[in-house]
């Protein structure tokens, strides 16, 4: 698993799931800067658990920017074509706020 700091901007607004009695998700949709595939951005779905879960939902917006200390996941998924997705999904352990002036 790899762990990393990301600065990202938050796209969607994030979303608040009550998983079991003491367990909290919060799920964001994040884009990232990707200047090596010459596109401006790259997207990416996110989510935290938990303690940091609670103060992303809390603090954070649409269109804010946020650096996140994160593990990152591949998942390839097959959908209707017989060609498979690669998917960058991101685990937020720690999040603090971007000051853009």
């Amino acid at each position: 698993m790899n762990s990393c700091f990301l600065t990202a901007q938050i796209i969607s607004k994030p979303y608040y799931y009550f998983l079991t009695h003491n367990m909290v998700l919060t799920y964001l949709f994040l884009r990232l800067p990707n200047p090596k595939k010459g596109k401006s951005f790259y997207y990416v779905h996110s989510f935290s658990i938990n303690y940091s879960s609670n103060n992303i939902y809390l603090w954070y917006n649409k269109a804010d920017y946020i650096i996140i200390y994160s593990n990152i996941l591949y998942k390839n998924i097959q959908q209707c074509s017989k060609i498979p997705q690669k998917n960058i999904i991101i685990n937020i352990i720690k999040s603090f706020p971007a000051i853009l002036d």
